[in-house]
């Protein structure tokens, strides 16, 4: 996991204890995490200023989608992982086929690990 120490990795989470175990489980695999955001408005305007080498995206944020900021960043060709219980695994791998899918309950080591993973595996073709 050395070649993920210090990546910025965007949280974008609703639940408050989630964000924080997504935020630890980050941080003890040496991510430095920006956020958690809460809602999309956040999310979108953090995801704007750049600087992400990654993101968790929970899909429902209080009944909004975080489509547009898995948008902005798939422009930005930044990786991302969704971590949702709302939304049907397939119907995300059709529309975003590079981004993994963690239903919830995941544990948020595994969240942390998948996102890794996929860090990993990019920086070895690019």
């Amino acid at each position: 996991m050395s070649k993920v120490n210090g990546k910025r990795i965007l949280v974008v989470e609703d639940e408050a204890l989630l964000a924080l175990d997504l935020r630890f489980a980050l941080e003890d695999l040496g991510a430095s995490v920006v956020g958690p955001c809460y809602r999309l408005a956040t999310a979108l305007s953090t995801a704007e200023l750049g600087g992400i080498d990654a993101a968790v995206l929970d899909v429902d944020l209080a009944g909004e989608t975080v489509f547009p900021v898995a948008d902005l960043l798939r422009k930005a060709d930044v990786p991302f992982v969704f971590h949702t219980g709302r939304l049907n695994p397939q119907t995300l791998a059709e529309i975003y086929q590079d981004a993994p899918v963690c239903p919830k309950p995941t544990d948020p080591e595994t969240v942390a690990r998948t996102l890794f993973a996929l860090l990993e595996k990019r920086q070895a073709t690019h």
